[in-house]
């Protein structure tokens, strides 16, 4: 949502979670009337499903001004100490 309220007005969303992705145009949208999103289910782990993603918003907008990688895990860690 900051990118929408920074003023950019095409936000492409990549996630294997469609509905949070979802979630995520329908508040930068909210944030920005001007924003519209390009949501891509694809495993950012995969280095070819990174690579269709960047295939297809290139196919869409003519090409990409910003790349942002803020992917991960979270894992729970457990105290081993006495």
């Amino acid at each position: 949502m900051s990118f929408a309220r920074e003023g950019c007005k095409r936000i492409a969303l990549l996630d294997r979670d469609e509905e949070g992705m979802s979630e995520t145009s329908r508040l930068c949208r909210e944030t920005s009337a001007q924003a519209t999103s390009f949501i891509i289910a694809v495993d950012v782990r995969e280095e070819k499903d990174v690579r269709f993603a960047v295939d297809c918003v290139i196919e869409e907008w003519g090409r990409i001004d910003y790349a942002v990688n803020c992917a991960g895990e979270s894992s729970v860690l457990t105290n081993s100490f006495p």
